[in-house]
């Protein structure tokens, strides 16, 4: 029960209550002097004195008793246990601590982190918890683990541990740091304790919680201000994902408002040298979304694209800086590979005039493996085999029906009726077929749909493969867009995704100006530079480049360093431990430690000159499920079948374990009811003396 009392067997003076009682009805009082003609009246004053049948002064009554009640509880010292069932510092107990070090406790509230706080709550519940039978302590992170294996003996590792730890960047699991704190415990045997030391955050601590074990007591100390609003960056993201260099580009930054306020915000957007700011309101427990267009780099590499909010004035600084690691390539590696046997002269020399046009093409050797997109025509066993080496690679294929070669195995098997059909040739003076679009939302046509570059199938053609027509309603085979037909509805271009993350194209529009007018359109040159635009390869951004919170950074330099070092700085140009890695044949360099939020650069620091020349970068931003800090319902943290005991921001440590002291309570209320009994008294002889006129003899 809350109420306890050290010295119990001086419970009988509570006795003494009733000797106020006893005394006052039993006690006569000096009577009032009045003049009487006869001994009967005299006889009836006697009578009014006695209180045994008739007692008076109910307040002086209850003044004394209550006075001399609270004097005699006071002996025994009664304690009233606020802990709620917590071992006193006496006591021999089993304490486990759950301190929470997840990314939202970097949150600064009143000059101080949340961490730092949660540190000394730590240690004052350490050094004030007495007589340990054993003790231990469990991180709160991703991967929540204890300090000890087991449940251990000594305080001096677990102080040291508190006052050297650091946030760690990373979102949390409650419910399994939880687990682990119950199972220690449970090797101790024996009842024990588990204090929390958390915000409480709503993500981190979600149901359901483990079970309590009856044995165990569970403590809350929350460190975290009530309703903590906070603005964040959620995304970040760049079309193109692999921009050419000087190509434009589109950055996307999301804001998002966890407050119930709206709140109007900058966003800095920096790549390389570029800097361009905009303003963004974002409504209450909403988001919104803002747009930049700075152009790419003018040299290949990899850069940093970030973006950062200005004036958000909240506690939580980590999540208003995003980044992402941008490569910018020097250009799209194209290769012709047309025999002239198949492919007339004419046409070859609008390829190479088509390409030559854009200034991001870099033509290449055919039998090059870093080719981007293959322009092929042929389909012999060697045409197959350089046409499956290139699709392997992940690379965009481009193939050109002829009259002996209307279809290729590799890439176009499902691509089934593309074969049947003939090669047709009007004369010069036929007028030859017109060409239309079948899918007018298909991301090649976009560019057209303000008119400004043209009509891409403006004109004629009056060579091509004439297959099977294909109506609006006819199904096309999985997997494949059929992009314009003919006026017959005949295929002109198919375009499909390859599983590696390239594109077919299926080009049935013959380039020879001598077999059509479509190749001197104005709207020619801007198809064909969107196709292949979207021909570029998907590639897969390298490991180092983005990388969540608590992870090593791996990163493999492109060629060997030479003339000095490898480091890898942060955003403040502080060095961040690596070491070497040849540990699967390649060289490599690793992180020493996981990594926290920020933005970082590997680089080759020269030793003769103490410069730096950048060579990499890495990415790891804040988690999203930190960014809301609302914190847990109540209801939840106590779901686990076993009340809790909420501390305060504060806590009294030795309130909470001892219980708090009340016989000096009881003393003070012993003298304030004998001094109101006091003041009773005399007002009662003024009101008597008031009332009474005793005359002169």
């Amino acid at each position: 029960m809350p109420l306890n009392f050290q010295d119990p067997a001086l419970l009988w003076l509570s006795a003494a209550a009733v000797v106020p009682l006893a005394a006052h009805l039993v006690s006569r009082t000096r009577p009032p002097q009045k003049l009487f003609t006869t001994v009967e009246f005299l006889r009836r004053a006697m009578k009014k004195v006695w209180r045994w049948r008739k007692p008076q002064d109910w307040l002086l009554l209850m003044l004394r008793t209550l006075a001399i009640a609270a004097l005699a509880l006071a002996f025994p010292r009664p304690v009233w246990l606020g802990g709620e069932g917590l071992a006193g510092a006496g006591e021999g107990k089993n304490l486990v601590l759950v301190v929470d070090r997840t990314a939202s406790m970097s949150a600064v509230e009143g000059g101080q982190s949340r961490f730092a706080l949660a540190k000394a709550r730590a240690l004052e519940a350490i050094r004030s918890s007495g007589r340990l039978d054993s003790v231990n302590l469990v991180w709160l992170d991703s991967v929540p683990d204890a300090v000890y294996p087991k449940m251990g003996r000594s305080v001096a590792p677990l102080e040291l541990a508190l006052q050297t730890a650091t946030v760690t960047g990373e979102s949390g699991d409650g419910a399994a740091a939880l687990r682990v704190a119950v199972e220690r415990l449970g090797n101790a045997g024996g009842a024990g304790e588990i204090i929390v030391i958390s915000d409480f955050q709503a993500s981190t601590w979600k149901p359901p919680l483990p079970a309590i074990p009856p044995q165990v007591r569970v403590m809350r100390v929350p460190v975290s201000a009530p309703d903590a609003g906070n603005l964040s960056i959620a995304a970040l993201e760049v079309q193109p994902s692999t921009p050419f260099a000087g190509e434009p580009l589109t950055v996307h930054c999301r804001v998002r408002n966890h407050s119930a306020e709206a709140r109007t915000v900058n966003v800095a957007f920096t790549l390389g040298e570029q800097r361009l700011t905009r303003t963004l309101e974002v409504q209450a427990w909403g988001e919104a979304q803002v747009v930049a267009n700075p152009p790419a780099p003018a040299a290949e590499g990899e850069f940093m694209v970030q973006a950062t909010l200005t004036g958000a004035g909240d506690a939580l600084r980590g999540d208003d800086t995003r980044g992402l690691s941008l490569r910018v390539r020097d250009g799209l590696r194209v290769a012709l590979s047309l025999p002239h046997t198949i492919i007339p002269a004419g046409e070859m020399d609008t390829w190479h005039r088509v390409l030559r046009s854009f200034p991001w093409v870099r033509l290449t050797d055919a039998t090059s493996s870093a080719v981007d997109v293959l322009v092929l025509a042929g389909n012999d066993a060697a045409t197959e085999s350089h046409a499956a080496a290139v699709l392997s690679r992940g690379a965009s294929l481009l193939f050109r029906p002829t009259a002996s070669a209307p279809s290729l195995k590799a890439g176009f098997g499902s691509l089934t009726g593309a074969g049947a059909g003939r090669w047709e040739k009007r004369n010069a003076n036929d007028s030859g077929w017109k060409l239309r679009v079948r899918e007018e939302d298909a991301p090649l046509f976009q560019l057209f749909s303000t008119g400004e570059y043209g009509d891409p199938v403006r004109g004629l053609l009056r060579e091509r493969w004439t297959g099977t027509p294909v109506a609006v309603s006819t199904s096309l085979p999985p997997g494949w867009s059929l992009l314009m037909v003919y006026d017959d509805l005949v295929p002109a271009l198919w375009q499909s995704r390859t599983p590696q993350g390239g594109t077919l194209w299926w080009w049935n529009l013959p380039m020879d100006r001598a077999a059509g007018t479509w190749p001197t359109q104005p709207g020619f040159l801007a198809m064909v530079g969107e196709a292949f635009m979207l021909s570029r390869p998907k590639e897969v951004a390298p490991s180092h480049a983005n990388v969540m919170p608590g992870q090593v950074v791996r990163w493999v330099p492109s060629r060997f360093p030479e003339g000095g070092t490898i480091v890898l700085m942060d955003a403040a140009d502080q060095f961040v431990p690596v070491s070497e890695d040849v540990s699967s044949g390649t060289l490599a360099y690793r992180t020493v430690s996981p990594m926290q939020p920020g933005l970082y650069r590997w680089a080759l620091l020269e030793n003769a000159l103490n410069r730096t020349h950048v060579l990499a970068h890495t990415a790891v931003n804040f988690p999203d499920s930190e960014m809301d800090l609302r914190a847990a319902p109540s209801a939840v943290l106590d779901g686990s079948g076993k009340a809790s005991v909420l501390a305060q921001e504060a806590p009294d440590w030795t309130t909470l374990r001892d219980g708090l002291q009340l016989w000096p309570w009881f003393v003070g209320a012993a003298l304030l009811f004998l001094l109101l009994e006091a003041i009773a008294i005399v007002l009662g002889r003024r009101r008597v003396s008031a009332s009474v006129s005793v005359p002169r003899p």
